[in-house]
């Protein structure tokens, strides 16, 4: 099987910037699970500062509404 990709190939990242509520976390590493209108939206991987994420991890143990084996999940209100 051949590569599809040629020397034409562009790659684009194309961020797109929204007011989302952080409804979940990953429990192995890091990752926020995004709320945008009361609906998935994706996961904020990158971009958070370690003062940004520690701030959060101290507010979101009092809004744990459930587990399952890779995500804890909140009260959308962050």
């Amino acid at each position: 099987m051949s590569d599809k990709r040629t020397v034409d190939f562009i790659k684009i990242i194309n961020y797109t910037y929204g007011d989302v509520q952080i409804a979940g976390y990953r429990k192995d590493d890091f990752g926020w699970l995004a709320h945008y209108n009361g609906r998935p939206a994706g996961v904020i991987e990158f971009g958070v500062l370690p003062t940004r994420k520690k701030a959060f991890y101290g507010v979101a143990k009092s809004l744990v509404t459930g587990k399952d084996r890779d995500f804890v999940y909140v009260q959308p209100q962050i």
